[in-house]
């Protein structure tokens, strides 16, 4: 009997031996992309259909598992599913390495802003470029205006966007592309300008560049096209990075326009933070960016600082909420023109440069509902702007405050397999008050959208329309029905062919309606009569995939259009004041409607990534060519026949042409962008190529008054070029250091008239990351 019961005994203690080695056994694996072999961090793991991880920032998960067959599916964006069964053993764990293949030539990655809702970028129907976080981050881009300014048709001029031309230099002049912070606009109440400091580029997981008019999906303001900057979330691993950068500037070439002591050269200094964790069900993202610049322009200096949190709470699968919050203080000289070209080219006019004191901030509340085949998106924002006025200074003056409350309501919905529809409406108000233009202002916009898309096979096609009503003080004004119609179709695998017609619309701001001040002695008139710009952008585009060896990439042409209406311009001229009794004439600068306009071209550009060999190569790159013209100027020039010869006649200067007075100013016609960087093992090398034509026309009278402006742009010939090289050492799978040269030719280059750009800058940076 003992017997029996010994052996009974010694069969369930060898059973509960198995159980628990079953218990314990563990699947460990590390993806990687199969073309550049780096780490997927924050990839989906599904297991047996039930189980679900997410890779940490190495790449890393861990599964346990009891033995048998098994099935493993791993998915992420701008890849291919991964699906492959498992059957482990009683006798140990298992390790694996799982190469996920990206889809060709960028050609998989996914873009929101393009349709309002997540599709390929292959089969988008307008031009669409994805900057990713590494272009960010290894050439030390301290906000969102440095980063644009290495995307192809791209150019940020003092502080405004303009896409292949669609905007000229335009200090006081709302911005024309719309800037979107997680899928919703972010542009000032009073002066529709763009605060590039304030966008949280550290925590961007991609930043989304839409080439093109998109009023029907983002409204007032994305009449040249959209940049939206989509920030990421973590997981249960906390994931932190800490940048932290330092630079100092050469003497430029020519000596004598040094203004700074031998032991002071200009200077910048600061540091990015970012940190991602989920708690349960609780996301948390927070950053923040401190950053000094001692420029090289005298009293223009700069220093902020911010902070930005956003959180999610997951109710559910199909419901969540949360709150976003951005913060900044910043402290910025007001620079507006230069003594002149030669001595003086750093220091200001008239010694006129003020000190303005901001603190902006934004309040996001969100909710996020899935029902059914239906999406639900609610999104409010209260955003403010607040200028300080010194009241030494300035003691008769109010701070300026403005307000712009935004409500977003967007709905989805998949309507059988082959078609999906977005619709929704924005609304506004805006309070301001300022102390440059007089009084208070209230507004507000409302306007509803929908757009049906129809996917195929090979197919894909868009249709929408938007309504909109804006109001500024005692006027209303309906837009009409705005339009957007394209067609994308996959002729093969790797190639795709696009064409699209879409209306644009953009309602004259406070700032450039009611300003009236005075800049480095020069008058900023009011134009209370300004009325609205209209137009419409067409393209037909070829984007076509390849891949050589573990070499991805897609190379993309496109010939586009973009006509306006009633065009917006800051132009210079002698003007006489609307708001002086008696009126006199007096020269300065002032918005004006310029009549019809017609900016037309064609845009080449390459994206790859991969291995050649054992080094890994990423690049970014392209050429833009324009010919902007006022068609009121030069009725000849509406007729095509007309337009093509001046189109292909100027490919050099266009100045000794019968059409150059009909040329827009302030334009660099032709522009040209290319970024490299190689990685071996630890070791990276980088560089960047920017070219900007010279500007063959300004307003008549600038010369005047701005002095040696026309010997400046002679030196520059045909165009600048600007080089900027890079290097780093990533001493362990934490730590990396870079060494960055920018303009290390020390070309001295002005990309807007009367403000001449840095010179060469030795920077160095530390990233950590834990």
């Amino acid at each position: 009997m003992r017997k029996k019961i010994s052996t009974l005994t010694l069969a369930f203690v060898t059973l509960l031996t198995f159980s628990s080695l079953a218990q314990n056994l563990t699947l460990k694996g590390i993806i990687l992309d199969g073309i550049t072999l780096q780490p997927l961090s924050f990839t989906t793991i599904i297991f047996d259909k039930t189980q679900t991880a997410i890779t940490d920032s190495n790449g890393i998960f861990i599964l346990k598992m009891d033995p048998g067959k098994h099935t493993l599916k791993v998915s992420r964006v701008g890849y291919q599913n991964y699906e492959n069964p498992y059957e482990e053993l009683l006798t140990g764990n298992r390790e694996i390495q799982i190469l996920l293949e990206p889809f060709v030539n960028q050609l998989g990655q996914v873009v929101i802003a393009g349709s309002r809702s997540a599709k390929q970028v292959a089969r988008e129907i307008t031009s669409v470029n994805i900057i990713q976080p590494y272009l960010i981050s290894n050439t030390n881009a301290t906000d969102l205006a440095e980063v644009l300014n290495k995307v192809p048709g791209v150019n940020v001029i003092d502080g405004q966007p303009t896409i292949r031309g669609g905007v000229g230099f335009s200090f006081n002049t709302g911005s024309r592309v719309a800037i979107l912070l997680d899928d919703m606009p972010l542009l000032g109440a009073d002066l529709g300008d763009v605060r590039w400091n304030f966008l949280p580029i550290e925590s961007a997981e991609q930043i989304e560049v839409i080439k093109g008019s998109a009023s029907v999906l983002y409204g007032s303001s994305a009449l040249n096209g959209t940049v939206n900057v989509r920030t990421g979330w973590g997981n249960s691993k906390p994931q932190t990075k800490i940048q932290f950068y330092e630079g100092v500037s050469s003497n430029p070439k020519r000596k004598e326009t040094i203004w700074w002591t031998p032991t002071h050269h200009p200077f910048n200094a600061g540091a990015f933070f970012s940190h991602k964790q989920s708690w349960g069900k609780f996301d948390l993202v927070w950053c923040g960016n401190t950053n000094l610049v001692s420029s090289h322009i005298q009293k223009a200096d700069t220093y902020r600082g911010r902070t930005y949190i956003k959180t999610r709470y997951r109710v559910n699968k199909n419901l969540s909420y949360g709150i976003n919050l951005n913060l900044m203080y910043e402290q910025a000289g007001r620079y507006f023109l230069w003594q002149n070209a030669d001595s003086g080219a750093l220091k200001p006019l008239d010694n006129y440069v003020v000190d303005d004191f901001y603190r902006i901030f934004s309040f996001d509340p969100h909710v996020d509902w899935v029902k059914g085949k239906s999406t639900h998106a609610f999104k409010t924002r209260i955003y403010q702007i607040r200028r300080y006025v010194d009241p030494v200074l300035f003691p008769k003056d109010n701070d300026a405050i403005a307000n712009l409350y935004a409500f977003d309501y967007n709905f989805k919905r998949n309507l059988g397999k082959r078609f999906f529809i977005t619709a929704g409406n924005y609304s506004t108000t805006l309070w301001s008050v300022g102390n440059v233009y007089k009084g208070e202002f209230t507004g507000f916009s409302t306007a509803v959208y929908s757009q049906l898309e129809y996917r195929y096979k090979r197919w894909n096609a868009v249709i929408g329309g938007r309504y909109e009503i804006n109001g500024l003080a005692q006027l209303v004004e309906p837009t009409g029905l705005l339009k957007r119609i394209g067609g994308n179709y996959e002729i093969t695998s790797k190639t795709f062919i696009r064409a699209n017609y879409s209306e644009g619309y953009r309602f004259p701001t406070i700032g450039e309606k009611y300003v009236e001040d005075r800049a480095a002695g020069l008058n900023i008139f009011p134009n209370p009569t300004l009325v609205s710009e209209k137009g419409w952008t067409a393209e037909i585009g070829l984007q076509q995939g390849f891949k050589i060896g573990n070499f991805v990439g897609a190379i993309d042409f496109a010939v586009f259009n973009q006509q306006y209406d009633s065009m917006i311009e800051f132009r210079f001229g002698q003007w006489v004041s609307a708001l002086e009794d008696p009126p006199s004439g007096k020269f300065g600068f002032k918005s004006v409607n310029i009549g019809k306009t017609r900016i037309a071209g064609y845009e080449i550009s390459l994206t790859g990534e991969g291995r050649i060999g054992d080094v890994l190569i990423r690049t970014i790159g392209g050429f833009t060519y324009s010919m902007p013209v006022n068609l009121s100027t030069n009725p000849e020039l509406r007729d095509w026949n007309n337009y093509s010869e001046a189109f292909f006649g100027s490919m050099g200067k266009l100045d000794s042409s019968k059409y150059y007075k009909a040329l827009l100013p302030y334009r660099n016609r032709k522009t040209g962008k290319w970024d490299i960087e190689g990685t071996y093992r630890k070791f990276s090398l980088g560089y960047t190529f920017n070219y900007y034509s010279t500007y063959e026309k300004v307003d008549e009278f600038i010369p005047v008054f701005i002095p040696s402006i026309k010997d400046f742009f002679a030196r520059a010939g045909d165009g600048d070029f600007v080089q900027n090289a890079r290097t780093s050492l990533q001493i362990n799978q934490q730590t990396r250091i870079s060494f960055i040269v920018n303009n290390f030719t020390n070309r001295e280059y002005a990309t807007r008239p009367g403000k001449v750009d840095p010179p060469r800058s030795f920077n160095i940076q530390l990233r950590v990351m834990f």
